[in-house]
């Protein structure tokens, strides 16, 4: 009954994770339930489950409504029907707004060409180099191009916002986690070591690539304050 769902949400979770480890995967939905649901589901019964669904599509893979109602938001539908209504049998699984494969390839064809571009002119002239800027522990730092100090995966294209704006903290209860309308100030995802991590802004996890998710008030007093609320 939800092995397609599973399946499509591991698939998405892999895109915005860029992890291919199904541990890492389930973590990263389980979190996101936990968040959008106030109820847990472990990840070695999402995990369990998804290797379920991969073995068997014959398969009946009946998960909890809070669950279901969870993975549906996480894919950008408003319930399993809609889902379903997206999805109906025969058709491969897709998700709002993500990109396909072949736009993936065009996106990494695309930036080893741009890179490669430079490589060449800079053998040329120092000028054409590219502005680039690397992670360095909880902030980015403007560098040049130099793929003997630098691996290629270390780059980004420069940025003056990430620059100024984006920053790993460390908050506790006296951080101003929300502005006096309401508006979120931190945003957080869990690394590599699946540790929680909090930004200054929203954008993509400096080292694994997951978009970062805003926090909320459960996500504070659970982890970061438990007298948050008090």
């Amino acid at each position: 009954m939800h092995r397609k769902l599973i399946l499509a949400a591991f698939k998405k979770a892999g895109e915005d994770t860029g992890s291919g480890f199904p541990k890492r995967l389930a973590s990263h939905l389980s979190d996101f339930i936990l968040d959008k649901s106030g109820e847990s589901f472990g990840e070695k019964s999402l995990r369990n489950y998804y290797n379920a669904s991969l073995k068997d599509e014959n398969r009946i893979i009946e998960l909890r409504p809070f669950v279901v109602k969870s993975l549906c938001s996480y894919l950008g539908y408003a319930d399993f029907q809609d889902f379903n209504k997206a999805n109906p049998e025969g058709e491969a699984t897709k998700t709002k707004g993500s990109e396909s494969p072949g736009l993936h390839k065009k996106a990494i064809i695309a930036l080893i060409a741009v890179v490669s571009a430079a490589i060449g002119g800079y053998a040329i002239s120092e000028f054409t180099q590219p502005r680039l800027m690397v992670w360095k522990g909880d902030h980015y730092e403007e560098v040049s191009l130099d793929l003997n100090k630098y691996k290629l995966s270390e780059l980004k294209v420069y940025s003056q916002e990430r620059i100024d704006n984006f920053r790993k903290v460390n908050p506790d209860c006296s951080y101003a986690f929300f502005d006096p309308e309401g508006r979120e100030l931190l945003w957080y995802a869990r690394n590599e070591s699946g540790e929680l991590e909090c930004f200054t802004a929203l954008a993509k996890h400096p080292e694994t690539g997951a978009t970062l998710k805003k926090i909320t008030p459960y996500m504070i007093k659970k982890y970061l304050c438990e007298s948050y609320g008090d």
